[in-house]
């Protein structure tokens, strides 16, 4: 997508958020097969930050056990690619949206925590999407990207419409934005994606989530569609039953998954998905 069409589109008042160029560096890294461990050492250590976010989580129960870790090297290799990317993310994106008109930033990246964990888990549901398990996952986390943007580009805007509304979600939260902003967040994030320089395949399951029927990434984007139902429920505080009947079960259909299968699963880790919408 030319961005430029973006910014004409609200005569040229909305930027796209640069991320810090370290993080740049690393996600280009980390999505190479090609590329060596000592190379990603070499980004983080010029990342005070990130580095000991690596070394934090690295030496977590979770990774390391009864073992001390204090090098990066060794942290990389305790904590593999899949874990460093989804914690270089998080670092950058704190670091670009830090306050956001209109926006319970802690709320938003809750729900959207809870949103990549379920595109996760139904991607590896089906054999269609199973291989784009890590896709949908920063897919999910990234979806609703565009609506920080867009609140951060008219501030007051985003005051009036967001700052004392309900949580909303999907095509509840498109149309609110289409009435305040004339956009819509998927076309916006799936353009700031595109400009990081993520996987076409993450750009289109944001671009089209919301109505993924004859898209270009129909996997994917039914894949995250439902993701972000199933945070809604969880963020309303339904229970599995209730987000059961919300979920357009159809859709699945589209990754060739199993409706029963997906209950099912859906019933064993719901608890899990609530406790992440609520962390201690």
């Amino acid at each position: 997508m030319n961005h430029n069409l973006i910014q004409d589109a609200v005569r040229g008042q909305l930027s796209l958020p640069a991320v810090p160029r370290v993080v740049r560096q690393l996600v280009t890294h980390l999505k190479d097969p090609g590329t060596s461990l000592d190379g990603i050492v070499e980004d983080l250590e010029q990342d005070p930050v990130l580095a000991a976010r690596t070394l934090q989580l690295a030496n977590s129960p979770y990774y390391s056990g009864r073992r001390s870790l204090s090098s990066i090297s060794d942290a990389v290799s305790v904590l593999g690619i899949s874990a460093l990317q989804r914690l270089v993310l998080t670092v950058g994106l704190s670091a670009v949206f830090v306050e956001v008109p209109g926006v319970n930033l802690r709320q938003f990246w809750l729900d959207a925590t809870v949103a990549a964990t379920t595109a996760r888990m139904v991607a590896q549901m089906s054999d269609m999407t199973r291989e784009d398990a890590d896709a949908a996952h920063l897919a999910g986390l990234l979806h609703a990207s565009g609506h920080l943007i867009l609140c951060m580009a008219f501030p007051q805007e985003a005051t009036q419409a967001f700052a004392s509304h309900r949580c909303i979600r999907g095509a509840e939260l498109a149309a609110a934005e289409l009435q305040a902003f004339g956009m819509i967040y998927p076309a916006v994030g799936a353009a700031w994606v595109e400009k990081m320089g993520f996987p076409s395949i993450v750009e289109n399951a944001i671009r089209y989530h919301l109505d993924p029927r004859g898209a270009q990434a129909v996997g994917l984007a039914s894949v995250v569609n439902v993701a972000v139902q199933v945070a809604a429920s969880v963020g309303a505080g339904d229970s599995v039953e209730d987000a059961l009947e919300k979920v357009d079960l159809k859709l699945l259909d589209l990754v060739e998954l199993d409706q029963n299968k997906f209950q099912e699963d859906l019933h064993s880790s719901y608890d899990d998905l609530r406790s992440l919408s609520s962390p201690v």
